[in-house]
């Protein structure tokens, strides 16, 4: 991944993280930076438990999970 990659990865997370914490700010009451902030932690926890999940054996990233998944040739 490129830098200028990372820097439109990194604006566009934080654009997220604004609009839907201040929405959240809005309808709840709560202060834009904790709002905000709730977003972003929620963001962080999301990809790290869809990581784990698709490197897991039977995962996005691992369908095969040691079983044999064809049908054996006859």
């Amino acid at each position: 991944m490129h830098f200028i990659d990372h820097l439109r990865l990194i604006a566009v997370s934080a654009t997220v993280c604004a609009s839907v914490g201040g929405l959240l700010a809005w309808i709840s009451g709560l202060p834009f930076w904790a709002a905000a902030l709730i977003v972003g932690v929620a963001m962080l926890a999301n990809g790290l438990i869809a990581e784990i999940e698709d490197g897991s054996p039977g995962g996005f990233n691992d369908p095969k999970d040691g079983r044999e998944t064809t049908h054996p040739e006859k």
